[in-house]
């Protein structure tokens, strides 16, 4: 289960980051290079910041599912 929740966090962090590094681009991008006023849909902006994070999750947990159902030290064993 530790190992889990460590492949969630690893895969989750990176979607939170990407999601945020996108807005606060937009932001650059609209107020700087466009010079127009920077709004966007909140809802679906806020629909995006959870789902694709947890799409990211659910994808990277089925990619590693035959680790994480594994205990580490097999696995080391077999890979390493």
């Amino acid at each position: 289960m530790r190992a889990c929740s460590v492949i969630v966090t690893s895969y989750g962090a990176p979607g939170d980051a990407s999601g945020a590094l996108a807005v606060v681009g937009g932001w650059g991008l609209s107020t700087y290079v466009f010079e127009v006023t920077f709004a966007p849909a909140w809802g679906w902006l806020a629909v995006a910041l959870v789902a694709v994070p947890a799409l990211t999750v659910v994808v990277g947990l089925s990619g590693s599912r035959g680790v994480a159902s594994v205990p580490p030290l097999e696995v080391l064993r077999r890979f390493g």
